[in-house]
């Protein structure tokens, strides 16, 4: 798949704090120009904090952490991220909130 012009500025590339293979680069900015999530998974220490983190760095966006267990829902998600936007509400007005 080849990344558009337009859509470079928004690409993934590897830092100083994280070297990423070539394909790896391109699974993630294959989802970045699809807008689609990508699932990193492997055994604790293999990076895949450091990944988001290069990730959310490159892109000057806020990484959002959620650990994730055996007993987790997807429903759960739901939750945390609606807690965080109340949170956020609450700081800054609840302008075009109707709950």
């Amino acid at each position: 798949m080849e990344i558009k012009q337009d859509q470079k500025k928004d690409s993934f590339k590897s830092t100083g704090e994280y070297v990423a293979s070539k394909e790896l680069m391109t699974a993630v900015n294959v989802a970045i120009a699809l807008e689609k999530p990508l699932l990193i998974k492997g055994e604790p220490g293999t990076g895949k904090t450091m990944l988001a983190r290069a990730i959310a760095d490159s892109l000057n966006k806020k990484l959002v952490i959620w650990n994730i267990k055996s007993t987790t829902k997807a429903q759960d998600g739901l939750y945390v991220y609606d807690t965080i936007q109340r949170l956020y509400d609450g700081q800054f007005g609840e302008e075009g909130v109707d709950d």
